[in-house]
């Protein structure tokens, strides 16, 4: 019984010692940290893979039948590892499922004495069916054949699914033009467009259109790859370059577009595949066939050197714009940025394959203008008149010199600007004097500067036996002036525009 005794308090003294021994253990190990929970969605077939950090050999279980790991191409139901940098598999069965329910399992992770779970994963709704099929409905679309977004917005794909359905826009994807819902059973026509936006078009992307159901359950997806812009199609930050014009000061320092003023360089993005694009400057005049009444073009190609309006490029789409001096009359570009391959085909006989006398730009290459522009003249050349016989020579007066015109507020200066305005509609008032010892049977008249479809004379007095006749659409003849003809008053012609608008009135005078 003493030994007893004895036996039992040395067990007593070996247990405590153990015990002290094994929190002393527990002390010095540091405590395990586990990732946070992280949630995901899924749909039946498929195949994730998930990522997170072990700080110790581990082991990770799944709590349902539906969701497995995949290990050497296996299906099992739990996977181990050791510590750091963690990446499993998982693959999404239909097992254990009711029609229209959703389920959720957990992923636990197990490191030494503790477990958490640390992945949390839903598969919604296993009974909806859901297909996309092209038009014929004789292609599936799925994750290894994604739908081909087309540039033009011209391909149309098919849904059917056996509920009510709704599907979202994906970030460059526009569905507001199309069907965006069906009903169960329906097969429905999707048509989606690209996004307005160079950012949408330019480069290839991969994205997913999203379907869901009455409750916003997630019940499929649809793989969308777009190839990027075609290697034929550009496209401008100026999405209307010929009806808005960009017109600049004559100085170059500054222009008007879409009715906002700016100072140069004026900022135009392009959107070309692999940035890879040609600038090509084009001066044109536009003018009045008098035969045909119809606008005719003369567009001559400007070399980087010769020409007069410019484009800093980056080579990544991004131009700077910029005019030099204008030292003549108004004068008018188009900038055009032609896609490589196109420019290569153009190259040899550009100018006759790309201009035409009726258009200016062939209609078929006007895709290719990013923006119309104007420079408006230099002042000196843009107010007054010039004056030819029917030759379209010189007049001159008795001592030798070209007859020319001079501002009203030159010649006399009584009235200010706002008071030529308020009494003939416009400043641009100027006096003709001419000798009394000379004729001048027919003096052809063209008010400098003006750029519309014609000018109407309208003589405000007459003088005997003189005539104010339209020569052409901007040319007007003052006939019949002899030696000694005058008036009692100036012989006052004004220049109406095509608008009605007083652009110029001259005045006649003898001395």
């Amino acid at each position: 019984m003493k030994d007893f005794k004895y036996f039992f308090r040395f067990l007593t003294v070996a247990l405590y010692i153990v015990v002290l021994a094994s929190c002393s253990n527990d002390d010095e190990e540091p405590a395990l940290t586990f990732p946070s929970v992280q949630q995901v969605d899924c749909l039946v077939g498929d195949q994730k893979q998930l990522s997170f950090e072990a700080g110790a050999d581990w082991s990770l279980t799944s709590s349902a039948l539906w969701c497995t790991f995949v290990v050497d191409d296996e299906a099992v139901y739990s996977c181990n590892g050791t510590a750091g940098a963690q990446t499993v598999s998982i693959r999404i069965n239909d097992d254990a499922t009711s029609p229209l329910k959703s389920y959720k399992a957990e992923l636990t992770l197990i490191m030494g004495n503790e477990r958490q779970v640390i992945f949390e994963l839903t598969r919604p709704d296993t009974g909806y069916e859901l297909k996309a099929f092209d038009a014929e409905q004789d292609l599936v679309y799925n994750a290894e054949n994604p739908f081909e977004q087309s540039y033009a917005g011209t391909t149309a794909f098919a849904v059917t699914a056996n509920a009510d359905w709704v599907v979202e826009a994906s970030e460059s994807i526009d569905l507001s033009e199309t069907n965006n819902y069906g009903y169960a059973g329906d097969v429905v026509s999707i048509q989606p467009r690209l996004k307005e936006g160079l950012q949408y078009r330019k480069a290839a992307w991969d994205e997913e259109l999203l379907f869901k159901n009455a409750d916003g359950v997630l019940i499929g997806r649809l793989p969308v790859h777009y190839d990027g812009m075609p290697a034929d199609k550009v496209e401008f930050s100026n999405t209307k370059p010929f009806a808005d014009e960009i017109a600049f000061a004559y100085n170059g320092y500054s222009y008007v577009w879409q009715d906002q003023d700016g100072y140069a360089p004026m900022p135009l993005s392009v959107a070309a595949r692999n940035d890879d694009y040609q600038l090509v400057y084009v001066d044109y005049v536009r003018e009045i066939n008098e035969m045909t009444w119809q606008y005719e073009f003369t567009c001559t190609r400007m070399s980087d050197e010769s020409s007069w309006i410019f484009a800093d490029d980056d080579q990544a789409g991004e131009l700077s714009v910029y005019m030099s001096m204008n030292e003549g009359m108004a004068r008018s570009a188009y900038l055009m940025v032609f896609p490589r391959v196109v420019y290569e085909s153009l190259e040899a006989d550009f100018d006759n394959l790309v201009f035409s006398s009726e258009e200016g730009v062939v209609s078929e290459y006007s895709q290719y203008v990013a923006g119309t522009f104007t420079q408006e003249g230099n002042p000196k050349f843009t107010r007054g008149f010039t004056f030819a016989d029917m030759n379209g020579d010189p007049l001159y007066d008795a001592w030798g010199e070209p007859i020319e015109a001079i501002s009203y507020m030159d010649a006399i200066g009584d009235m200010s600007e706002d008071e030529l305005i308020a009494q003939y509609g416009t400043s641009n008032v100027y006096i003709l004097a001419l000798p009394l010892t000379v004729p001048y049977d027919a003096i052809i008249t063209k008010p400098n500067g003006y750029t519309g479809y014609y000018l109407q004379p309208v003589a405000m007095n007459y003088w005997d036996g003189v005539d104010v006749m339209m020569w052409s659409m901007l040319e007007t003849m003052i006939a019949g002036i002899g030696e000694s003809t005058s008036g009692d008053s100036p012989l006052t012609i004004a220049f109406y525009d095509d608008m009605g608008e007083t652009y110029a009135v001259l005045m006649v005078i003898r001395y």
